[in-house]
C-alpha cells in the first residue's frame, strides 16, 4: 500500500523501540531519533528547500534561554516568537525578545 508520512513515522518507532538489537535506552539513542525525526519533519516540510535566514540568539556566556513559544501578540494574524533569557549575571532577572519573522 502507499506509506504516509504517519506511518512512516510509527514504522520508525517501532523499529527503535521493539525490533533493535540493542535493547538499551540511553538519552544519547533517544536524543538521537529525536534528531532524526526532526530532520525528516524539517525535510518534509521545507522540501529540501535551502535555509533563508537565521537568527543570532543573546550571548550564552550572560543569557541563558529558558523559554520559548510562539502566539500572534500584534494581532495580525501571524505567529511571532517569544524568547524569555535568564541573566547569568543576575539570575531573578528575565528578558525578552519578540521575533517577527517576515515572509518573501
Amino acid at each position: 500500500g502507499i506509506e504516509t508520512r504517519s506511518t512512516s513515522t510509527d514504522r520508525q518507532i517501532r523499529k527503535f523501540v521493539f525490533e533493535d538489537e540493542d535493547h538499551v535506552w540511553d538519552i544519547e539513542r533517544m536524543l538521537g531519533l529525536m534528531r532524526n525525526q526532526a530532520a525528516s519533519r524539517e525535510a518534509r516540510m521545507t522540501k529540501g528547500a535551502p535555509r533563508s535566514g537565521s537568527i543570532d540568539l543573546r550571548d550564552p556566556d550572560k543569557f541563558q534561554l529558558d523559554y520559548a513559544t510562539t502566539a500572534d501578540f500584534n494581532g495580525d494574524g501571524r505567529e511571532e516568537v517569544l524568547l524569555r533569557y535568564r541573566d547569568i549575571r543576575v539570575p531573578s532577572r528575565s528578558t525578552f525578545d519578540v521575533l517577527a519573522l517576515e515572509h518573501k
